[in-house]
C-alpha cells in the first residue's frame, strides 16, 4: 500500500516514457508557483509536486528539513522504485531535495540533477524569524473560524514551522549533479548570491544560470517561460550524461 506521505504527492502533469520530475513547495507548503512551470516542460515525463503538512485541519507541519525529506521519500520510492532521480525545489523546497538526493545516494542510487529555485542556504539566509510560529487555528470560543481565515492561519504556521527549519538545517556535501536557478531580481532582504551556500557542497559541481523574475515571480508568465527552457535544457543534459 502507498505511504501516508503519498496523499501529499499532487501531480501536476502525468505520462511520457522518461523518468518524473519531484518538486518540493516552497516554504508556505502549497505548490501553486509550479503549476505555470507544469505546461511547460514538456509532456515526456511526469511532473509530481509536494505540499506540506499542516495545510489541512486535522494535520501537524513536520519541523525539520530531515524529517520533511524522510517523509517524501517514502512516496518518492514508492512511485518510483529506482532511480535515476530527478528532483528539485522552490526556495526551502530545495533543502528538502537536497537532502533526499543525499539520503538516495547514501542508499546507492542514481540522482541525475538536483534542480534549487533560488534556495537559500547556510551563511545566505534572510534573517531568522524571532518568536514561536503562529498558533495552529484551534477551537474559537467567539463563534466558529470561517474556512478562508483557517486556511490563512495553517499556510501562516507551516511558512512559520518550516522558516525555523531552514535556519537549522546543515546541508551535508552531495555527490550528485545539481543546478542552481537564480532569480535575477533581489529584495532587499533577499541574499544576493544565495547560490554561494551551495558551491562547495556541490561534489559534482553546481551550475548556476540566472533567470528573470524574483524569488517567487520567477514561477510566473512571462518569466516561467525563460525558467522553463533552462530547466528543460538542464534535465536532457543531465539524461545525457548518463548515457556517456
Amino acid at each position: 500500500p502507498p505511504p501516508p506521505s503519498a496523499a501529499h504527492l499532487v501531480p501536476l502533469q502525468t505520462g511520457g516514457a522518461h523518468p518524473p520530475l519531484f518538486l518540493i513547495h516552497p516554504a508556505g507548503g502549497n505548490v501553486y508557483c509550479f503549476r505555470a512551470l507544469a505546461g511547460l516542460v514538456g509532456d515526456e515525463r511526469s511532473l509530481l509536486a509536494f505540499r506540506a503538512r499542516g495545510l489541512k485541519d486535522d494535520e501537524a507541519p513536520l519541523e525539520t528539513i530531515e524529517d520533511l525529506a524522510a517523509f517524501y521519500l517514502e512516496a518518492i520510492r514508492h512511485r518510483q522504485p529506482s532511480g535515476p532521480y530527478l528532483l528539485g525545489g522552490s526556495s526551502m523546497g530545495g533543502m528538502v531535495a537536497w537532502e533526499i538526493a543525499h539520503r538516495l545516494r547514501a542508499a546507492g542510487e542514481t540522482v541525475a540533477l538536483v534542480a534549487l529555485f533560488d534556495t537559500y542556504g547556510p551563511g545566505h539566509l534572510p534573517p531568522a524569524p524571532e518568536g514561536p510560529p503562529p498558533a495552529m487555528p484551534g477551537v474559537d470560543l467567539h463563534g466558529p473560524r470561517p474556512a478562508d481565515e483557517r486556511a490563512l492561519l495553517r499556510v501562516r504556521h507551516v511558512l512559520g514551522v518550516n522558516a525555523r527549519a531552514m535556519h537549522a538545517y546543515r546541508p551535508p556535501a552531495l555527490d550528485a549533479p545539481a543546478v542552481f536557478l537564480r532569480a535575477s531580481e533581489r529584495r532587499e532582504n533577499e541574499p544576493d548570491h544565495p547560490e554561494r551556500a551551495w558551491i562547495d557542497l556541490a561534489e559534482d559541481g553546481l551550475a548556476v544560470h540566472v533567470v528573470p523574475g524574483g524569488h517567487t515571480g520567477m514561477f510566473e508568465p512571462p518569466h516561467v517561460e525563460r525558467l522553463a527552457r533552462q530547466l528543460r535544457r538542464s534535465l536532457r543534459l543531465a539524461l545525457d550524461d548518463l548515457d556517456d
